[in-house]
């Protein structure tokens, strides 16, 4: 495996590196000609630095770019409260006027003829 350097390091690719016995993980947003910013990705707030290429090539050594390894993220669950209303497109009538046909009305493309539908009161994560 070929030794990344300081130098090397690429937009938005996220890195492992290291200092004594310490590894961190890093993920470069912007680079400039002396400098990086940097998100620092071990901390609960993640907090974005400016580092120059010279400081983080004295203070540490890349272990290696891990931006093709998939992370586990806890999936976000959502609770829903909902009521029904009447359907804002039939009135609460669940038929529409249908000028093609003979009956004059059809089913309300909304509702389906249940004429109420559901509104979101409130989220809940």
């Amino acid at each position: 495996m070929e030794e990344i350097k300081i130098d090397d390091l690429q937009l938005n690719h996220t890195y492992l590196i290291g200092r004594t016995h310490v590894l961190r993980s890093i993920t470069v947003l912007t680079i400039t000609d002396k400098a990086y910013q940097i998100r620092w990705n071990n901390n609960q707030n993640n907090p974005i630095t400016w580092e120059t290429k010279y400081q983080l090539e004295f203070d540490y050594n890349v272990v290696e770019d891990i931006s093709d390894f998939q992370t586990y993220h806890e999936p976000i669950k959502l609770k829903f409260t909902t009521k029904y209303v009447t359907c804002s497109v039939c009135g609460g009538m669940g038929t529409v006027q249908d000028f093609n046909s003979t009956a004059g009305t059809k089913l309300c493309p909304l509702c389906q003829g249940s004429k109420t539908i559901p509104e979101v009161t409130e989220v809940q994560s």
